[in-house]
């Protein structure tokens, strides 16, 4: 009986193992598709931006300028203009389409929604996809600073 339990455990083990191998391996795979799909797509789009530019360097330069945009993405429903801009690739009306459509109708909470701004289409909105974020706009470091005015509280930067 003894030997039943150890051989158990010892199966258990092995299959805990296994299994959190198996997951960390598979995780992996998952995660470096993903960027190499989001890495195809931003040449693609580098690519399509360069297209007109006589510049040999653009396509390296609107690659660069794409992964910045990818790591540090735009909160889409920030009201400040200079925050949507840096999406650099996208007219200035669409630009001040986008600030429009928040200042007026509130957040912008998916690619759907934002396919439907005057200026946009299905392809444009899913094109920024990578560079963008849904975020609802919180109680951000600037807000907390000009209630902290307000109140002339000291406000440390966070």
């Amino acid at each position: 009986m003894l030997l039943c339990v150890t051989l158990c455990n010892y199966k258990f083990d092995f299959l805990q193992i296994f299994m959190s191998r198996y997951l960390m391996i598979f995780s992996l795979f998952v995660s470096s598709v993903a960027f190499s799909q989001e890495s195809n797509l931003i040449v693609e789009i580098a690519e399509e931006l360069a297209a007109d530019d006589s510049d040999p360097e653009a396509v390296s330069l609107f690659i660069d300028r794409l992964h910045e945009l990818s790591e540090n993405r735009v909160r889409i429903n920030n009201p400040d203009q200079e925050e949507i801009s840096r999406l650099f690739f996208l007219s200035d009306f669409q630009v001040k389409a986008i600030k429009e459509y928040v200042d007026s109708s509130g957040q912008i909470v998916s690619i759907y929604e934002l396919a439907n701004i005057p200026g946009f289409d299905k392809e444009t909105a899913e094109m920024i996809m990578p560079f963008i974020i849904f975020e609802k706009r919180s109680f951000l470091q600037e807000d907390f600073q000009e209630v902290a005015q307000l109140k002339r509280i000291p406000v440390k930067n966070f």
